[in-house]
């Protein structure tokens, strides 16, 4: 059973969860959404494959000027 099949079933068992989705949205689901979200832009603001490749001994990209410019 994954998260939506969870959510499903409270939809049908629960009716005070269905009135809460009702009146507010599916909060757990979007919340979900939103996290996925900003863990992937994360991943993309926070690039370590440059450092990673320096360390095995491979210079095939350019280190961060931010990088180059540390004491």
């Amino acid at each position: 059973m994954n998260h939506h099949d969870g959510a499903n079933w409270m939809l049908s068992e629960t009716p005070i969860y269905a009135r809460l989705v009702e009146e507010l949205g599916d909060v757990p689901t979007e919340v979900n959404r939103v996290s996925v979200q900003i863990h992937r832009e994360a991943d993309r603001a926070v690039d370590f494959s440059a450092l990673r490749g320096c360390a095995a001994g491979r210079h095939d990209r350019p280190l961060p000027a931010a990088l180059l410019s540390m004491p």
